[in-house]
């Protein structure tokens, strides 16, 4: 559920953060580990298709300057009538603690825990879900 325009902006600030071993890792194993490791975590986690059909964020952050301010609640809200109005769940994946906290403080569920291994080391990487109430 989103543009390429919105995937090349986040592929743009993806990139902008990695180093260039790292880059050159993504470029060259994303397609061979990577992208099939996330599969496996969406199908064992949520099944078979089901990540495809709803609402899955694929960046979601909010710039520090305005950390603790609601923002992130704010936004949220929005994607939650979205997904509401679609009869579909969020699905959002992470690799840090922080945010996991931040997921669970805004109501997501924790369905599933991989571990991602590249150049800078291994990554865990958690899947979360959330429906809206209707």
């Amino acid at each position: 559920m989103s543009t390429d325009e919105q995937r090349e902006i986040g592929d743009k600030i993806f990139f902008s953060k990695c180093s260039e071993e790292l880059k050159k890792w993504w470029t060259e194993h994303r397609f061979l580990k990577f992208f099939p490791t996330m599969d496996r975590l969406s199908t064992d986690s949520l099944g078979a298709g089901f990540k495809d059909a709803q609402w899955a964020l694929m960046l979601f952050a909010v710039d520090p300057a305005y950390h603790r301010k609601g923002v992130a609640k704010a936004l949220m809200k929005v994607i939650e009538e979205k997904a509401k109005a679609g009869g579909t769940s969020i699905v959002v994946e992470t690799t840090t603690e922080l945010d996991l906290l931040i997921y669970k403080r805004l109501g997501f569920d924790v369905k599933g825990e991989t571990t991602i291994v590249s150049p800078v080391g291994q990554s865990p990487v958690w899947q979360l879900m959330k429906t809206p109430k209707v």
